[in-house]
């Protein structure tokens, strides 16, 4: 079994060295948890390394500034290294994955990571306007097509995704696509946000660690780093 780091430190700490190569690993949260900045950093970690990333962002969330914050001189480098998608629409989403899918196929061992953030920004709005059922099938599609992408090419997969508050449990949240989001992660990792900046991440499924690790961090200019109280 085979881990890589994500450069983020206490998230490396929490999974016992980083995240599996051939699984989705699902991180949700609300709004400033760190969920984007925790895909931006490992892109960075991954690229750096000569490996291409694949990143899909709905959101507009990607920030070149946020990059150069972290990668310094290396930006210039690490940029030629991260190809990057803007769908607008869940169509839109959908044909970024088809082609992220088969730019892998055909350079598969340059590809070392490949980012959504997030997979349900563009999901939520569709769901709105279209046959839920109809949706729900669309959503599953491209989760399987990055199952593919992780059993064939062992290639990990990093899905950041929204969450909303269940009405009827206080201090609940649900995930945005709900049971499809968790049949297809193999690994879930909840973010909070709590005062002072300080977000935790507690970790809600795994395939070998215990669920309920967590652990405390930061988000600074160079990155992220572990909170002790």
């Amino acid at each position: 079994m085979t881990v890589i780091s994500t450069g983020v430190y206490p998230i490396d700490k929490l999974l016992n060295g980083g995240i599996e190569k051939d699984i989705i690993t699902s991180f949700y949260g609300p709004a400033a948890s760190g969920k984007t900045n925790i895909a931006i950093i490992s892109s960075y970690n991954i690229s750096r390394t000569g490996k291409k990333v694949i990143y899909i962002d709905t959101e507009g969330g990607f920030s070149f500034e946020r990059l150069k914050q972290i990668s310094k001189e290396d930006f210039d480098n690490v940029m030629k290294n991260i190809l990057i998608y803007k769908p607008v629409s869940f169509l839109e989403q959908r044909k970024s994955i088809f082609l992220a899918y088969d730019y892998i196929k055909n350079n598969s061992n340059s590809i070392g990571l490949l980012v959504i953030d997030s997979i349900s920004m563009l999901y939520r709005l569709e769901k709105g306007d279209e046959d839920v059922n109809e949706v729900n099938t669309e959503l599953a599609r491209q989760l399987q097509v990055f199952s593919e992408i992780n059993r064939k090419y062992n290639i990990p997969v990093i899905v950041t995704n929204q969450v909303y508050s269940l009405l009827d449990q206080r201090d609940k949240i649900g995930i945005v696509g709900g049971d499809l989001i968790k049949y297809w992660s193999k690994c879930l990792i909840e973010l909070k946000v709590y005062e002072n900046g300080v977000r935790e991440a507690i970790l809600k499924r795994h395939r070998y660690l215990p669920e309920g690790l967590s652990i405390k961090f930061k988000i600074i200019n160079d990155g992220i780093i572990e909170y002790k109280e």
